[in-house]
């Protein structure tokens, strides 16, 4: 289905990228930012595979991928490494919620 509706949005002058993961917001996150189109998550490696993403791979806040940026933060996985009762402080509230 992916494959079709890409194939279908290329036909038409549309560019397109798909990829299925275990929550919309996951999906959304490997389409703009995976490895490549039409990526299929596991659910058991849907943590490994969103470690590797960049930050801005989440919708978060703009001050919060600055304070990220200057903290060496390059990938989720080193986000998720951050002690979590610094991140609402660091970051706000809404990171935290992100990620949960």
């Amino acid at each position: 289905l992916p494959a079709r509706a890409t194939e279908q949005l290329l036909a038409l002058g549309h560019r397109a990228r798909t990829a299925i993961a275990d929550t919309p917001l996951a999906a959304l996150a490997f389409a703009a930012w995976g490895t490549r189109a039409g990526l299929v998550v596991a659910p058991s490696a849907l943590g490994e595979e969103l470690g590797r993403l960049p930050p801005r791979a989440l919708p978060l806040p703009g001050p919060a991928l600055v304070a990220l940026r200057r903290l060496g933060v390059e990938t989720l996985s080193g986000l998720l490494g951050l002690p979590r009762a610094d991140l609402a402080p660091r970051l706000g509230e809404e990171v935290l919620e992100l990620l949960d």
